[in-house]
């Protein structure tokens, strides 16, 4: 009998009572530290119990109000430098999988168990645990775009204005308290999936779950944890291996004939402060310019350059194979 806990939708217990129970070993209630962030590459969190735990008895660290999400951290979670760091972590973003946690805040509990059943009197007060957001599950051009709710997370993308325009938007906002960050990227996959990140570390506001227009053409490209994306369009197209087209700094007009003789295949064209992907004459695109709630854009190569002033800028187009 497990002491204390009731059935919980019949495939778990919640963790509402705290009974004291007949112990063979005298053991104490452990304790859990302040769980803290932690780049990913050293477990993704700082999580330390602290108590004394009896020999050939496990320690399991509990997820939300039931002990059905738990991984074993018998010996302590693994960070750092610790050579069991990416197993640990693997093992509790598949609890966060299971138990649907991604974006919330949840309550963590730490207890140590004989024989499969939970010593009571161990289990610790709670702390808590800011999952990740909701990771992808594939990567593509479409594939990203069909994700709802993906937003707009990067500074303003001047699309469709001119430079000076740009240059404008860019001082004003400088004048006002902006973000310091630029786009969320995703993830190598972990688990096969696609995590936001940022500073190597896992996003957890539910704003920053999208792209800004580079992140966007590097992660559907297939660029993980940011690579190619910290600079210009031309940046991520030379880091997806762009070809060049002889297509640099063209007018409109231009871009227009070009794409009316190519309307298969896939290019990254970028003007000043923006880039794009065109695939079978659409561009794909994340974009402020409609809803920062909603960056995924699709549209007709030639009805886009028509939209705002983009009939004022110069592009330049590189094709990729994806």
């Amino acid at each position: 009998m497990v002491l204390g806990l009731h059935l919980h939708h019949g495939h778990g217990h919640k963790l509402n009572a705290r009974v004291p129970g007949t112990l063979s070993h005298a053991v104490g209630t452990l304790s859990l530290d302040e769980i803290k962030p932690a780049k990913i590459r050293d477990g993704g969190y700082q999580i330390v119990f602290r108590g004394d735990v009896p020999p050939h008895h496990q320690v399991h660290l509990l997820l939300g109000n039931s002990d059905r999400y738990f991984i074993d951290i018998t010996g302590g979670y693994a960070f750092g430098k610790h050579k069991h760091r990416a197993s640990h972590l693997s093992q509790l973003l598949d609890v966060m999988d299971r138990g649907s946690f991604w974006g919330r805040k949840i309550p963590v509990r730490v207890a140590i168990y004989s024989g499969g059943r939970m010593l009571i009197e161990t289990l610790s007060p709670p702390r808590f645990i800011e999952c990740p957001l909701e990771p992808l599950r594939r990567v593509g051009i479409e594939e990203i775009g069909a994700v709802h709710g993906l937003r707009y997370t990067g500074k303003h993308d001047a699309s469709g204005e001119t430079e000076k325009e740009a240059k404008d938007a860019k001082e004003k906002e400088n004048k006002v308290a902006v973000p310091e960050k630029t786009g969320s990227i995703l993830s190598h996959a972990i688990n096969g999936k696609y995590f936001f990140v940022f500073g190597g570390m896992f996003e957890t506001d539910p704003n920053r779950r999208g792209f800004d227009c580079t992140t966007y053409v590097g992660a559907a490209g297939g660029l993980e944890d940011g690579k190619g994306q910290g600079g210009t369009g031309e940046t991520v197209a030379v880091a997806l291996g762009g070809k060049s087209c002889e297509m640099e700094h063209k007018h409109p007009h231009d871009i227009e004939r070009f794409f009316a003789e190519h309307s298969t295949g896939t290019y990254v064209m970028w003007s000043h402060g923006h880039v794009v992907f065109v695939k079978q004459g659409f561009v794909h695109e994340f974009t402020d310019r409609v809803s920062r709630n909603h960056g995924y854009q699709k549209t007709k190569v030639k009805h886009w350059l028509t939209v705002g002033k983009h009939h004022k800028q110069t592009f330049s187009i590189r094709e990729v194979q994806l």
